[in-house]
């Protein structure tokens, strides 16, 4: 039933942010929770969810609050994980804030590398760093390190992919199919994790959401030079 099939879809989206939240990756988490912010957008400006989901979502979750505090007084992993991930936020709020006088190694090697390629770019600008070897954890400084004037090309193309993806999502340009509703969301949080770190598995689904959202939006705007059928007819075939 659908009732059946909605209580699926929360149970497995709660096991997803509960894995995610284990990692104790501060980043996941982070990116995370704006990609959730961007599926409530994305459902409700395709009329796919009404405030009532909302409220739904709200009681359950009100609900289920014991339950999950129970499991995570009485679980050693479970408190363990999640302990990580409280101690490591509260230690970028303070970086953040210039009250932690503690190095986070984390942190601290991102900042490093990050402003020394803002403060070298004539060692990189024309057509990449020779020799490299660095790992600036953002993909935009990674596209021009690692080719220079080459990569403005490839940064060109990731913001407009993913800015292109963002708007219309917020302005209801976004088509009605759990297909792309799926992998836009897939795209949005390896989009975002890929600013603070370039792991195998994150790079894999941005590139492939690079192509998937590029190569829509390119098909999907009719030639001028073509004729109103020829644009008509390749217009379905992308919503096909």
């Amino acid at each position: 039933s659908d009732l059946w099939r909605r209580f699926v879809y929360f149970g497995a989206f709660g096991v997803i942010i509960l894995v995610v939240l284990a990692t104790g990756s501060r980043g996941a988490a982070i990116w995370s929770a704006c990609t959730i912010g961007f599926a409530f957008i994305l459902l409700r400006r395709r009329r796919l969810i009404e405030w009532k989901h909302f409220i739904l979502s709200f009681v359950i979750l009100t609900l289920t609050l014991p339950i999950l505090y129970t499991l995570y007084e009485t679980n050693y992993a479970v408190e363990e994980r999640l302990g990580i991930l409280n101690v490591r936020l509260a230690d970028l709020a303070d970086y953040l804030t210039g009250r932690s006088l503690v190095i986070d190694p984390s942190i601290t090697v991102r900042e490093y590398m990050w402003r020394s390629y803002l403060s070298t770019p004539e060692q990189w600008l024309i057509l990449g760093e020779r020799h490299y070897y660095g790992y600036p954890h953002n993909q935009w400084l990674e596209m021009l390190v690692r080719f220079g004037v080459l990569g403005i090309p490839l940064l060109v193309v990731s913001l407009f992919t993913f800015g292109r993806l963002v708007s219309g999502a917020l302005r209801r340009h976004a088509p009605p199919d759990a297909e792309f509703t799926i992998l836009a969301l897939l795209f949005v949080f390896s989009y975002l994790q890929a600013l603070t770190s370039l792991s195998l598995e994150m790079n894999r689904a941005l590139f492939f959401g690079f192509g998937y959202f590029l190569g829509y939006y390119v098909n999907s705007r009719p030639s001028r030079m073509a004729s109103p059928r020829i644009a008509g007819e390749r217009m379905r075939a992308v919503h096909v």
